[in-house]
Order: structure tokens, then C-alpha cells, then sequence
């Protein structure tokens, strides 16, 4: 099954037309919500989408044995697969003094500050499947989030671990924006369902 989901994935213009699109609308979305939700200006300054194996992932983040917060939001329905948003420290602790006015452990986040960042994941996961929904409309279900602070890797371990999706391919969208006078990163990454891509073609009909 992952050597046909590669196939389709890598080598369809269709399908990888499609998650461009998700990616520019998504990040619209997303900045658009953030905005909103942080009281704050964030300035987009760059987006990009890539398409890898899962394992180049690890590669493309560079330090993996760094501190991440990772929010995981599940989708089902026609539309299915996993989001993950994953934010680094210093972006993370930006989001807390921005929210809440004050500085933040990063190793000893409170309850408050865990549910913020869960909200605040939950909220990018959905503007992006939001985008899917608009493209395709189609039905999709997005779970109740999950958090999760760790290394990087230990982050990215999550999906194969837990979730058993039955792929190597993943849609990573690389957003670089500004708020207030700082330039920050951020990675939503999309693990696919093998039935929802392969029906990506008869849904675009």
C-alpha cells in the first residue's frame, strides 16, 4: 500500500496541484485566525509547501533534539488524516507573553498555558482542513486536539506510534511571519490517508 500511496502522491500533478492550493489557502486562513484569536498583527513573509517522505521530515527540521510544542488534530469523514502544527520554543514562549502578558517556563508550562497552545494549534489545524473542506467539499470531522511538548523527533515518532496511518508520504507547509518586530517559523504538517488520496482525482471531477 505505501509503494501505490508514493506512487500517487509524488508523481500526480492533480493531487499535488490540490495540496499547494490547501497550503495557500490554509496559511491564509490560519494568519487571518491567529490574528484574531492573539489580539495581535501577524505578518505573513513566507510560505512554502513541500511534499517528502516522512523520514526526510527529520532532515528538513535540522535539530530534532529540540525543544518543540507539537499540536495534533485528527480529521475524519471523506476528508481524513492527521495534522500535526509544530511551534519551537522561542515562537511558543512569544505566544504566551503575547496572550497572557507574562513570561513563560518552557519546561514547566502550566495548565493555562498548555490549554492556550492546545486552542491555538487546534485553531491553524482547522483553517487548514477548513481549506480542504472549501476545495472539496467534502465532510470532515476534526477531532479534539492533542498536545504534546518534546524534542522534535520525539514529536514526529507521535503519528507512526500512536496513529498507525499506513503512509510515508507527508504535505509539510512552512510558514515564516512576523509579529510585532520579530521574525518567527512555524510547520503544519499533513499525514494523508491512503483512501483520501487516492480519491483526490474522482473528488476534483
Amino acid at each position: 500500500m505505501v509503494n501505490a500511496m508514493e506512487e500517487n502522491f509524488q508523481n500526480n500533478e492533480l493531487i499535488k496541484d490540490f495540496l499547494q492550493e490547501v497550503g495557500n489557502i490554509g496559511t491564509g486562513n490560519a494568519v487571518t485566525a491567529l490574528s484574531q484569536f492573539l489580539n495581535a498583527s501577524f505578518q505573513l513573509e513566507l510560505s512554502t509547501v513541500h511534499f517528502m517522505h516522512y523520514q526526510e521530515v527529520y532532515h528538513f527540521l535540522g535539530k530534532v533534539d529540540a525543544l518543540h510544542v507539537g499540536v495534533f488534530v485528527e480529521a475524519r469523514g471523506e476528508i481524513s488524516g492527521l495534522f500535526l502544527f509544530l511551534i519551537d520554543q522561542l515562537l511558543t514562549e512569544k505566544i504566551i507573553q503575547t496572550l497572557l502578558g507574562e513570561d513563560a517556563d518552557f519546561n514547566n508550562l502550566n495548565e493555562l498555558e498548555e490549554s492556550l497552545l492546545c486552542e491555538m494549534g487546534n485553531i491553524v489545524c482547522n483553517a487548514y482542513a477548513t481549506a480542504m473542506n472549501g476545495l472539496l467539499n467534502k465532510s470532515i470531522q476534526c477531532l479534539v486536539p492533542q498536545l504534546c511538548v518534546d524534542m522534535a523527533g520525539a514529536i514526529l515518532n507521535v503519528p507512526i506510534s500512536h496513529f498507525a496511518f499506513d503512509t510515508d508520504d507527508i504535505l509539510m507547509i512552512e510558514t515564516i511571519f512576523k509579529l510585532g518586530e520579530e521574525k518567527y517559523k512555524s510547520h503544519i504538517l499533513f499525514l494523508p490517508d491512503y483512501d483520501f488520496i487516492q480519491n483526490i482525482p474522482r473528488f476534483l471531477e
